[in-house]
């Protein structure tokens, strides 16, 4: 096994006779099983070719795979070059309902509406917040079975026979799993739900950040390794190991109320308040860049939401910044990637972490009232005309109003403070995160001000 991480493996065995063969009738497998389980939101691709000359053959991997990727299925799907039609289309039977989870047409358990399916997700969910263990066997017994085999989560290790794995860390008589799973839990150890994560944040606007992480180049990175089968093992573990079991340590130790969606391979996606979500991102790139230098980077995207937006929207929006984030170009940055955006606001890391500590000076003193939020709103009106403006006569409009707005609200350190950081050879091109993120952190409103 040279790398298994992010829903891929690569796998190197000896040639033996029939492995092609082999490979179509685990495909085969594999394909019903996805079908009947997941009625075709769930694909698997096995693509393998000759290896030789000790160099993993990544130009013929890598044409095989398209090919199986442009046959979705193909195996239960089509016959004989033919599609089977009758596997598109399903008649409804009595008794059955479309599923709130899965949206799927089935029958619903007695009182709820979700079919079993879905609950046993739910109930998989709640076992493995609390497991310490996975058991692979040959029992049916198990949480997720396929192809004969299943997977059973277990709070402690017992004498059964099968493949035991370690969920919490380093167990002698277990092989390490580094999974991301990290659940916020009340001094109970009852599973909290959105809203109350979402009443960990500051301010009196409760919101939720959505976090998508992404590492940059992953693929030019395992090309420049030229198949060597040791260096893309070395790099594969190194990236799974950073995002399926650090980002979780460093979770369950200062961010306990992230909730981790999935880490692993080379992304990221967590959920949590969205002050602690923005440290937490900043945090990870901080360790990364003590492991592997600036040889190895990611990209990041947050999207701030109320606690009751659906799950996918908001996911999918944090993604579109994520994009922007690898895509667009910060204030005088000459490529993308390696970048953040929250906010609105898209910034290398290095000026995150000032923006992030600006952020947090103004909140406080707009808490201790030193700094009116009027003025804020002023900074952020200025910040659109001058990223709006055409002339160069309206880029520098912003100055001298500035200034006035702080020669007239602000005092003494507070008024050197916003004088200074608001410059445009200082923070003035991000200024619009500054004051958004102390208007969102703190208590006050301007009604209350007022």
């Amino acid at each position: 096994m040279l790398y298994s991480a992010g829903g891929r493996f690569l796998i190197r065995a000896k040639e033996f006779e029939g492995w092609r063969e082999l490979c179509d009738r685990l495909q085969t497998s594999v394909d019903g099983w996805a079908w009947e389980e997941a009625e075709g939101d769930l694909a698997f691709h096995l693509a393998a070719v000759g290896f030789s000359g000790g160099r993993v053959p990544s130009a013929g991997l890598r044409a095989a795979l398209v090919e199986r990727r442009n046959q979705p299925l193909g195996f239960v799907l089509r016959e004989s070059g033919r599609w089977r039609e009758e596997k598109f289309f399903r008649r409804a039977l009595p008794g059955q309902a479309r599923c709130a989870g899965c949206a799927a047409t089935r029958p619903l358990i007695e009182g709820g509406d979700v079919c079993a399916r879905c609950n046993e997700d739910i109930s998989l969910g709640q076992a493995l917040a609390h497991s310490s263990f996975g058991r692979i066997s040959s029992d049916p017994s198990g949480q997720i079975s396929a192809l004969g085999l299943s997977l059973e989560l277990c709070e402690r290790r017992d004498s059964s026979a099968g493949e035991w794995l370690s969920l919490a860390g380093a167990a002698s008589d277990a092989t390490r799993w580094p999974v991301l799973r990290q659940v916020p839990l009340s001094s109970s150890g009852d599973v909290l739900d959105f809203d109350e994560i979402a009443d960990f944040s500051p301010g009196n606007r409760k919101f939720l950040g959505y976090a998508r992480i992404d590492a940059d180049h992953v693929g030019e990175r395992f090309d420049r390794l030229g198949g060597d089968p040791k260096r893309v093992w070395g790099l594969s573990r190194l990236l799974h190991l950073f995002f399926g079991s650090y980002a979780g340590e460093l979770l369950r130790e200062r961010f306990p109320h992230i909730y981790a969606v999935y880490g692993g391979g080379d992304d990221l996606f967590v959920i949590g308040p969205w002050a602690e979500v923005l440290e937490y991102v900043l945090e990870l790139r901080r360790s990364l860049r003590i492991v592997a230098g600036d040889g190895l980077t990611f990209s990041a995207g947050i999207h701030l939401t109320k606690p009751l937006e659906h799950v996918l929207s908001a996911a999918n929006e944090a993604g579109r910044d994520l994009e922007k984030a690898k895509v667009d170009r910060a204030w005088a940055r000459q490529t993308g990637r390696d970048q953040i955006r929250a906010l609105d606001v898209i910034s290398d890391w290095e000026t995150f972490a000032k923006l992030l500590n600006e952020g947090k000076r103004a909140s406080n003193w707009l808490e201790e009232r030193l700094v009116p939020s009027s003025f804020l709103q002023q900074v952020l009106l200025l910040h659109r005309q001058w990223r709006s403006a055409r002339r160069p006569a309206d880029l520098v409009r912003h100055r001298p109003l500035l200034r006035y707005q702080a020669e007239r609200n602000l005092k003494g350190e507070v008024r050197s403070w916003a004088l200074s950081v608001f410059r445009e050879d200082s923070l003035w091109p991000w200024a619009d995160f500054v004051a958004r993120y102390s208007l969102l952190a703190s208590k006050r409103s301007k009604e209350s001000e007022d």
